[in-house]
């Protein structure tokens, strides 16, 4: 029998890829989801272990209970039920998480499997950035027909050149891989080795920029200057006048690189800023 800690690995890595193993609009993650939300009811009214409660569980049923009945004034009745099973999915992984999730061991557990999905998620989208490579259920991937999704016929040059430099990773758009960057960012931050701290935020830095996300480039900088902030002052000096000019040297060595500077996205991500 599949141990509650398995499957929890397998609910968060299936929530991660997203799209990126998937059928249509059937993911891989509806069919771990689906077990696990009742496997979660069956230890919540016959096992007897006591649920305490708690305030996120309250806040939860209001938000849902509220959004349920929006769909009696909502304009457009299928996009209200569409939304809804978006925010049933988010629930499965939020109980799932307030039951199951009580210890250290449980959380290091689930964080080792991330690490490896997320590692395959940069790998992934490196690869794109500098090689031919696509991932079959990507929107440029001339496999995409056999997993129930169609492609766009891209004819011109420039489109060519677009889709030869954008990576989307396992998350289809290439503002969602630059979204997902952003908030794998602390985690190597905040790494006690400073290898993996400087190559880690270096690499992110190279994928928001192909991906041509202004946003997440924006994002990019707040969060670094916030983990300054978080140590010391002191080390928000030092990160302005030491880790910045470094920072803009290797941005601009990135920039040249050909499969970066020839990227449609590039000159996205950069217009407002150029001269």
């Amino acid at each position: 029998m599949i141990s509650i800690a398995r499957l929890l690995s397998w609910l968060y890595v299936a929530a991660f890829i997203g799209v990126g193993i998937s059928y249509g609009k059937f993911y891989f993650f509806h069919f771990v989801a689906f077990p696990t939300m009742f496997l979660l009811l069956y230890y919540v009214f016959f096992s007897p272990r006591i649920v305490t409660k708690q305030k996120g569980y309250t806040f939860f049923y209001f938000f849902c209970g509220w959004s349920f009945l929006s769909i009696l004034w909502s304009l457009n009745k299928s996009y209200s039920l569409i939304y809804l099973f978006y925010l049933f999915c988010g629930g499965i992984i939020l109980c799932s998480t307030m039951y199951w999730m009580n210890s250290l061991n449980m959380q290091l557990r689930i964080f080792k499997s991330l690490i490896y999905v997320v590692s395959a998620d940069i790998l992934f989208s490196l690869l794109e950035v500098f090689t031919q490579f696509r991932l079959p259920i990507s929107p440029f991937s001339k496999w995409l027909s056999f997993f129930g999704r169609s492609s766009a016929n891209f004819i011109s040059e420039n489109t060519m050149l677009y889709v030869k430099s954008t990576p989307t990773g396992f998350h289809w758009n290439p503002n969602n891989l630059s979204a997902v960057m952003i908030m794998v960012l602390p985690f190597f931050l905040f790494s006690s080795k400073k290898r993996i701290k400087f190559l880690g935020a270096l690499t992110i830095l190279l994928l928001i920029i192909a991906a041509g996300s202004r946003g997440c480039f924006l994002a990019y900088l707040l969060t670094l200057f916030v983990w300054g902030l978080t140590f010391s002052p002191k080390r928000a000096i030092k990160m302005l006048f030491f880790y910045l000019p470094i920072s803009l040297f290797l941005l601009s060595c990135i920039l040249n690189i050909p499969q970066i500077k020839q990227s449609r996205k590039y000159r996205m991500c950069f217009h407002p800023f150029q001269h």
